[in-house]
């Protein structure tokens, strides 16, 4: 049979090209199967996916990660000549297939076609856990940035409070669009995943200055996979400053590689929603200095570099003066609230421990082999012959990161750091980290001995240098977390934890492919995603039960949280766990007409938050400052008695009926003015007020 020639100028499709389609179709199906099992029972979808979750441990991970280094190292070992090769090879092959047909399928649509679509499949995914959450978990942020966003949306102000304007921006659609608290914040989490998942657009045209089309899309997929992403469910500036940050680093680099006058325009206004989002973000101001004395020593035009940011220092200069001036008058706080980590003293060993502490974790939370390759793709980008693309990246990468590593260290060592480590401030770098370590496999893995030396003896030197103390199980840090379930003996974690470092400089040593990498990190995001999954015992359905005091109130009438406490020693051990102190702050969270909070005795150990101190005179009247209080309503332990009328109460049993009638409850009272208790010998007798605080309803009725 004589073969045809080709029409010329025809295109041969591959010879997989039928099963690319097939392949292709199979993956849409499943992709679309996924999102509109995420919009129609999320729920169901939901509990599918925590069916799962709770197998992905450390020792389950590290147990496969060991299992698939052992078939590559027996595959790369054994001779090809020998037939268990062919057999060892097969799934490689078959792998390869894969890929290759999975990479004609992504050539094929526009770049932003498929980065949406990533972003897409992120949003569901993170949306159906995200339900879970059906009550705030970090209260004293959450409390503000929800009242924040409440205000704006009833009086259309926004309050000097130094915690920067975007999130209450972004969050008071939902105060206005929904009349129920409860609606508003779900509505609240929803937000927060669709806005984070944009951070897929900056982190792929990052990723595009080093990287191969093909890789940056690696790029966006890890950038809305890390475990961080589970902070869209709460209500802070996390979800926000995401996208912003790298849009940031995205207007540094281009202005770098070519600095007209636009482009730092754009980086000026890049900078300043920055700082909208996160007062702290003041500090990239003086990474955009050091970002550009890196390109023009890398480039080899370091004054003509330096004189191109003409604009950009009579800008600083501007601003810095009118922000001088206006702090002078009392005007204005540049760094906000923040500005009080300034007041503590900063000792040099303390400010390293704390240094080591957070790049230890940071570096366990991405599978160790991305922190271990970016240095080493950094040098690879700055090299003279790389193109200005790939040094203005690194140039502008390297200062960012250095930047927000200061602003964590600092706020570890100080008071409000409540001793732990902080990922939630330092995790918007991981793209940047990974874009660096794909730069540096992808480049033929160069290993110059001096600089791989140090990354490793810093690494290890970090790790080793770590105290102990911030490696708990029930903390923030999700690779402490994670780790934790190894044990609980903190030594003995810290050096495994070592181990486990210097194990991935090894291993990077012995590194062939860029795949490996890819692999680790994906591990690490779901181990440590399941690890630190937020889940509210408080059934979701039930959550509507603390809008109450809304429901009770009228348009225009007000409550407040009275918080009596025993003031001096803690309750034993053995005394019954309460549910008022959360109960008493989901009550201010999800009710518009709660004003205020006062407190006697003691702070609400739940809340997090300064209350005005109150006192108790010997007939019972509730002052502040010695002045009667006069509100309309009050919200107190159910046990309590006031002068007036009570209208309503919120019973623990009713928000979690598993847990059986504990008798613990809320009640809200019409007041009689002045605010006064009908029998002041519960607050005023040590004895009695300690019994009310550390006894159940069931063993004391209120005196």
């Amino acid at each position: 049979m004589r073969r045809t020639s080709p029409t010329p100028g025809a295109v041969r499709a591959p010879p997989w090209s039928d099963w690319a389609r097939l392949l292709g179709v199979a993956c849409a199906a499943a992709v679309l199967a996924f999102v509109v099992a995420a919009a129609a029972a999320p729920d169901w979808l939901a509990r599918l996916i925590r069916h799962v979750l709770p197998h992905v441990t450390l020792r389950h991970a590290l147990i496969f990660a060991a299992a698939v280094g052992v078939l590559a190292a027996v595959g790369s070992l054994v001779p090809r000549d020998w037939g268990v090769r062919r057999h060892v090879d097969a799934p490689a092959r078959l792998a390869r297939r894969i890929g290759a047909a999975l990479g004609w399928l992504v050539d094929r649509p526009p770049w932003g076609v498929v980065v949406a679509a990533i972003a897409g499949v992120a949003a569901a995914g993170w949306y159906v856990l995200s339900r879970a959450t059906s009550v705030p978990h970090v209260f004293s942020d959450e409390l503000i940035h929800a009242e924040l966003a409440r205000t704006l949306a009833r009086d259309g102000t926004l309050a000097a409070h130094g915690y920067g304007f975007v999130t209450p921006i972004i969050d008071s659609v939902a105060y206005l669009v929904t009349s129920s608290d409860v609606s508003a914040y779900r509505l609240i989490q929803l937000f927060n995943v669709l806005v984070m998942v944009t951070a897929a657009l900056p982190a792929y045209l990052l990723a595009r200055r080093a990287l191969s089309h093909r890789w940056a899309l690696v790029v966006a997929a890890l950038t809305v996979t890390v475990p961080w992403m589970s902070y869209s469910a709460l209500v802070m500036t996390e979800a926000a400053f995401y996208p912003i940050f790298l849009l940031f680093v995205l207007a540094l680099a281009r202005a770098l590689e070519r600095p007209m006058r636009g482009r730092q325009l754009v980086l000026a206004l890049a900078l300043a929603l920055a700082c909208a989002a996160r007062t702290q973000a003041f500090i990239l101001a003086g990474a955009v200095a050091v970002a550009v004395l890196i390109y023009g020593w890398a480039r080899g035009r370091f004054r003509a570099t330096v004189r191109a940011f003409l604009p950009t220092w009579l800008l600083y200069g501007v601003a810095g003066g009118l922000v001088i001036a206006a702090s002078a008058a009392g005007r204005v706080n540049p760094l906000g609230n923040y500005s009080v980590l300034l007041h503590g003293g900063f000792h040099p060993h303390g400010l390293l421990l704390w240094a080591a502490s957070n790049v230890t974790a940071f570096t366990l939370s991405v599978g160790v082999l991305a922190v271990v390759a970016a240095p080493l793709g950094v040098a690879v980008l700055l090299r003279r012959r790389a193109s200005d693309g790939e040094a203005s990246f690194a140039a502008a990468a390297v200062p960012v990161t250095l930047a927000l590593l200061v602003t964590v260290v600092i706020l570890s060592q100080s008071a409000y750091g409540l001793g732990g480590v902080h990922e939630r401030n330092l995790f918007y770098v991981a793209p940047l980290v990974f874009i660096c370590a794909f730069a540096w496999a992808t480049r033929g893995f160069p290993r110059p001995w001096l600089l791989v030396a140090a990354t490793a003896i810093v690494l290890i030197g970090l790790a080793a240098l770590m105290p102990r103390g911030p490696i708990l199980p029930y903390s923030e840090a999700m690779s402490f977390k994670l780790w934790s379930q190894l044990g609980h003996d903190q030594v003995k974690l810290a050096r495994v934890m070592i181990v486990a470092v210097a194990g991935g400089v090894l291993v990077l040593l012995r590194l062939r492919s860029a795949w490996p990498l890819v692999f680790v990190v994906a591990l690490s995001a779901v181990a440590a995603a399941a690890a630190r999954d937020y889940r509210s015992p408080q059934p979701r359905a039930l959550t509507p039960q603390y809008t109450w005091v809304d429901r009770r109130l009228a348009p225009g009438d007000t409550a407040m949280v009275l918080w009596i406490s025993a003031p001096k020693e803690p309750c034993p051990a053995t005394a019954p766990s309460s549910p008022l102190p959360k109960m008493a702050v989901y009550t201010e969270f999800f009710n518009s007409r709660v004003d205020r909070v006062g407190e006697i005795g003691g702070a609400n150990p739940a809340r997090g938050l300064l209350a005005d101190a109150l006192e108790v005179r010997p007939d019972g009247v509730i002052t502040k400052n010695g002045a009667p209080l006069r509100p309309r309503f009050v919200i107190a332990d159910a046990r309590l008695e006031f002068a007036g009328r009570r209208v309503a109460a919120l019973r623990a049993s009713d928000l979690r009926p598993a847990d059986g009638d504990a008798g613990y409850a809320l009640a809200l009272w019409r007041v009689t003015p002045p605010l006064r208790l009908a029998k002041p010998a519960q607050v005023l007798d040590p004895a009695r007020l300690r019994r009310l605080a550390c006894t159940s309803p069931g063993a004391a009725h209120g005196g």
